[in-house]
């Protein structure tokens, strides 16, 4: 049955009000925006040490961006962890404060999780380290999954993801029923004027990046063309009308 030229006009209009309304849960225009990749880490730790890998492919991962609060984890060490490490074996002595103005809570070193404390002596304060498990560290460093944004929850789900907001919890110990992971950055898409960079471990980054922008801002620019198209015309066959 042929649909009236007033029902037509209804039709469109709903059509329209629904393309319109899509446009809430679709990506948006976003080809001046930033493109970062984040990558979820399992982490584990045993007598052995602590070990981490991707989610998505079980290759083994870096252990010196899962969280800032850990301080030696990698192969890579800074200054500070340098320090420590002469600290720890004895190769120097160091007064301190009573008072902890460390920005890290623990450090790695021989296998084994310390606190930087301290030690009174009769000629002073000095810098030591006191053993502590790794259980107790992971369970004092790790972020609560029930704090985690839905983005950081489909990260450590999937294993990886595009997307144009930085993380919160990214590059911190988290803790999803009972097993600990890191979300780690890695990989990013900056627009700075009329140039950008990309900085990426050269898998094909930098083009993926630009052609998520490309769809979403065009898949979005489209829906609402043709919600207003359809809207408009709608209105134009004036449902309500006087004919």
């Amino acid at each position: 049955m042929p649909v009236n030229r007033p029902g037509r006009a209804v039709l469109y209009v709903l059509a329209g009000v629904a393309l319109l309304a899509s446009t809430f849960v679709l990506p948006g225009w976003h080809l001046d925006d930033d493109v970062y990749r984040y990558e979820a880490v399992e982490v584990s730790h045993d007598g052995a040490g602590v070990t981490a890998h991707y989610v998505e492919t079980g290759a083994d991962a870096p252990l010196s961006d899962i969280d800032q609060n850990l301080l030696c984890l990698g192969s890579i060490p800074s200054r500070q962890c340098e320090l420590e490490y002469a600290l720890f074996e004895g190769e120097i002595e160091t007064r301190t404060s009573p008072v902890d103005n460390s920005r890290y809570q623990y450090v790695y070193l021989d296998g084994h999780f310390y606190e930087p404390t301290y030690v009174e002596r009769a000629n002073g304060t000095f810098m030591t380290h006191e053993r502590v498990p790794a259980e107790n560290v992971f369970g004092a460093v790790a972020v609560s999954g029930a704090r985690l944004s839905a983005d950081e929850r489909r990260v450590i789900r999937s294993g990886s993801m595009l997307t144009y907001r930085q993380l919160e919890h990214a590059n911190h110990l988290v803790e999803v029923d009972g097993e600990y992971y890191a979300i780690l950055r890695d990989a990013t898409r900056r627009d700075v004027g009329d140039g950008g960079t990309c900085v990426s471990d050269g898998d094909g980054f930098c083009q993926t990046a630009n052609r998520k922008r490309w769809t979403d801002s065009l898949l979005t620019a489209a829906v609402v063309v043709a919600g207003l198209g359809a809207l408009l015309a709608g209105l134009r066959r004036r449902p309500f009308g006087d004919e």
